[in-house]
């Protein structure tokens, strides 16, 4: 599994232990579609905001939202939405009809929507004065710092010294404070 799906597979399953804990019948509840986060998803996404917002080495790249909605649809498998009010379990009257599979609704893509907005909202933490840069050069990156005319006469040679020259940089370069 590549670090992106294993990044994505930690944050569904805290998502659906958040969800889980909200919509259980001891929880404070939780309708994403009609903007009532319950108290544990929105620990969660605050826990998400900080950790999107700390300055760490840039992610691959942000999940589509189909690649996302799969994966929190597949965490929240076998959990139910429940229809009724809770105190109507109570009563006696509420029966298999009054549960809706979790994954089969609205909620995976609407988390999926509030998931992607935090990486939108996010960006990565450069302080002034300092560039994120590659931790391997670009072949543009090597040959504008090759000139030409030494890339003719020592070819490979002159390339595999500008990487070094580069790995050493990045290595002396100062740690930013966090």
């Amino acid at each position: 599994m590549s670090a992106q799906g294993m990044t994505l597979t930690v944050l569904v399953t805290q998502l659906v232990r958040a969800y889980a804990a909200d919509t259980a019948p001891e929880g404070e509840g939780c309708d994403i579609a009609a903007g009532l986060i319950g108290p544990n998803v929105s620990d969660w996404l605050r826990d998400v905001a900080a950790a999107v917002a700390a300055p760490v080495a840039p992610a691959a790249s942000t999940p589509s939202k189909e690649v996302l909605t799969d994966a929190i649809a597949a965490g929240l498998r076998d959990t139910y939405h429940c229809t009724r009010v809770w105190s109507a379990w109570g009563v006696g009257t509420m029966s298999e009809d009054d549960f809706s599979p979790v994954d089969e609704s609205d909620t995976p893509a609407e988390l999926a929507d509030a998931v992607l907005a935090l990486f939108a909202s996010a960006p990565p933490n450069v302080p002034p004065g300092w560039a994120m840069v590659p931790l391997l050069p670009t072949h543009a990156m090597l040959k504008a710092a090759v000139p030409e005319e030494v890339s003719i006469v020592y070819g490979a040679s002159a390339m595999a010294d500008a990487r070094a020259h580069y790995a050493a940089m990045l290595a002396a370069a100062p740690k930013a404070q966090t």
